[in-house]
């Protein structure tokens, strides 16, 4: 038996072990990184799903919540026109049934009855500029959450990928 030729094939054996471990390594790496990389793609994918389906049932709540009170507020207003009209009609008729002094009397009162209308629309028109001050910043808010998760998400998957780029290789 020849020890140097012994140890020479130990050494050549030593390195080919070393090289197939090194190559080993590479392959799991390679495997590490792509199943990273689409996990964080899937995961990208499914947050963004996620704020566009929330972004258009917020935009579509707030718009529908606005249009409800303004139609509400315009009913409202309108009603209240209409009961005033009817009283200021009533009025008028009471008035043109009368005589003399009753007349000139309810000639005061059909007046005061025709700015009924005006007072109503007085008091209606406040609490529609104030219902609608109270909906344009919520609805303002709304649509500003979209572009908040957008960034929020945005950052969270560069977050993901720097972890995942910084993971030592197995």
């Amino acid at each position: 038996m020849d020890v140097k030729k012994s140890i020479q094939d130990a050494g050549y054996i030593a390195v080919g072990a070393g090289v197939i471990g090194f190559q080993q390594a590479q392959v799991r790496r390679r495997e590490l990184t792509s199943r990273v990389s689409t996990t964080a793609e899937r995961a990208r994918s499914c947050v963004e799903t996620g704020v566009g389906s929330a972004r258009d049932q917020m935009t579509g709540r707030a718009e529908s919540a606005r249009a409800r009170i303004t139609d509400q507020a315009g009913q409202t207003r309108d009603q209240i026109t209409d009961q005033a009209e009817l009283v200021r009609d009533q009025i008028s008729a009471s008035v043109a049934s009368t005589t003399g002094a009753a007349r000139d009397g309810a000639a005061g009162l059909s007046h005061r009855a025709a700015g009924l209308g005006e007072d109503a629309r007085e008091l209606v028109n406040p609490l529609v500029v104030e219902i609608k001050l109270r909906v344009d910043p919520l609805v303002s808010q709304l649509r500003a959450a979209p572009g908040h998760l957008s960034r929020v998400i945005t950052t969270g998957s560069g977050r993901v990928l720097t972890i995942a780029s910084s993971e030592p290789a197995a």
